[in-house]
């Protein structure tokens, strides 16, 4: 059962042993102990997320008053962008990988929470803290998931590269579904308050021509004509609480997954010589801000940004610009289990596209459904007689973030896996900077202005990644040179 194995590198701080050494204690069939442990890490996160990613779904919906929701979703990346820099450094200096996302989830049990009584007192602070632990638990993941790829591929002999775009595409997989499972929740929950959200078809075609390409978030917040349909016939407080109460539990049970089931890093050589992830705050603070410099980092940027851009404007305007007020927020949990669907679906398909294609195909394919669902939402009146354009549009968006999030992650540890830690750290600052602009954005802009904006974003980040892969492809033909001449 390797008992002494998950403590060999702790118990030797002052004197860290090989990763060799530690590779001598594997017995046979740990290849499929990782693999458990991938899983559980996801079912982890599925319940995570089912519940925090279905109350960011809905913020827009239900806290549109002087901007409340798109303000807290705000808080949280910027407070996100800041804790990748230092408080994740100090997090890690403390805490090993599995420490640190168990800790991490209890800031988002307090987010929930705070849905109960929801004002700018308790959502902004829970949002802030939210961030905090968001830099920590997505950069504590992503290593978490490189490290035991790098010790599979030394099982099993495989291409670390494959591995590791398998390993994060199934993690994300099993992540993206709980788009699925926590909108499923909104939909039994709802479907018992089905007289109390439902609008008639009087009232929602008297919407339509303030919906979607014409809808502007500033003018619709501070409406208080009675025609402000969209977010006044709201579920009753009581059937909110159920919600969040079903979320809360959700939360609790993935905090006990973590403690119970999984296996900590050490195990697969954290602390180590070979790994980094011993190195004091003020290190990895100077090294993520030095790694900011790297040309391959430069490049990625634009992508990165872009990835949550998209993802954000998603959350927070198509469904409050499209869905909610065209058609009513009860139906926001099906439209969103076929974006959850597209999700997983592409995450398998594209993840193992990559295998035989290599990457530049499959972002070229991505890049253009996305574009492709903007140039449509420019040319679009949402109409609720009509609600399979709600559906097509979803899965367009479903289809690009079930590649986008993993294969960014999965280049970036391929690009610098000599220095993950710092290069996690820009990937979740870069991320957080993207949201941040999509929710920011949410209560300036009309949504037309966005598309637009978002179709010239996508486009650059486009030409970026394409350089960039350009430059990689020519850095491994040299070293192959060097190779061959030694």
């Amino acid at each position: 059962m390797l008992k002494n194995q998950s403590m060999i590198c702790k118990s030797v701080r002052n004197e860290p042993i090989s990763l060799e050494t530690v590779r001598k204690n594997y017995k046979p069939g740990e290849e499929n102990r990782i693999v458990k442990n991938l899983i559980i890490a996801g079912f982890s996160f599925i319940l995570l997320f089912s519940s925090f990613g279905s109350v960011v779904s809905i913020q827009s919906s239900l806290h549109r008053k002087n901007g409340l929701g798109a303000y807290s979703l705000a808080a949280i990346y910027l407070s996100s962008c800041i804790s990748s820099f230092f408080l994740f450094s100090f997090l890690l200096s403390k805490f090993k990988c599995k420490d640190a996302i168990f800790y991490s989830i209890f800031p988002y049990l307090a987010y929930v929470a705070a849905q109960f009584y929801p004002n700018f007192a308790t959502l902004i602070p829970t949002a802030v803290i939210v961030g905090i632990s968001a830099g920590a638990i997505w950069n504590s993941v992503s290593t978490y998931i490189s490290q035991i790829s790098q010790e599979y591929s030394y099982l099993t002999g495989e291409d670390f590269g494959t591995i590791l775009a398998r390993f994060f595409g199934l993690f994300f997989v099993l992540f993206q579904s709980s788009i699925i499972w926590g909108n499923l929740i909104i939909i039994g929950v709802f479907s018992t308050a089905t007289d109390t959200i439902h609008l008639s078809n009087s009232t929602l075609n008297s919407n339509e021509s303030t919906c979607g390409v014409d809808f502007c978030p500033v003018a619709s917040s501070q409406s208080n004509s009675s025609n402000s349909t969209t977010f006044s016939n709201l579920p009753d407080k009581s059937t909110l609480q159920i919600l969040f109460g079903v979320y809360f539990v959700c939360t609790v049970v993935a905090l006990i997954i973590i403690r119970l089931w999984l296996d900590p890093l050490s195990r697969y050589g954290e602390g180590c010589t070979e790994m980094k992830t011993r190195v004091t705050g003020k290190q990895l603070i100077f090294g993520t801000m030095k790694q900011m410099g790297n040309p391959y980092q430069i490049a990625l940027i634009p992508f990165i940004f872009f990835s949550t851009f998209q993802t954000g404007f998603y959350n927070i305007d198509f469904t409050a610009a499209f869905i909610t007020c065209a058609w009513g927020v009860q139906n926001i949990g099906q439209v969103m289990i076929c974006y959850g669907i597209c999700c997983v679906s592409s995450s398998l398909l594209f993840s193992r596209m990559i295998k035989y294609t290599g990457r530049l195909p499959v972002f070229s394919i991505i890049v253009a459904t996305n574009v492709t669902a903007h140039v449509l939402m420019l040319n679009w009146s949402p109409d609720a007689s009509q609600p399979i354009e709600f559906f097509l549009i979803a899965g367009m968006f479903g289809v690009s973030e079930g590649v986008m999030s993993p294969q960014v992650s999965a280049f970036a540890a391929l690009l610098f896996d000599d220095n993950k830690q710092a290069a996690f750290n820009n990937l979740r600052l870069w991320q957080g900077l993207g949201y941040i602009a999509a929710y920011v954005n949410a209560t300036l802009f009309c949504i037309e202005f966005k598309l637009y904006l978002l179709i010239a974003v996508a486009l650059f980040s486009y030409l970026c990644y394409i350089i960039l892969e350009i430059c990689y492809a020519r850095s491994l033909r040299q070293r192959d040179i060097v190779n061959d001449k030694n």
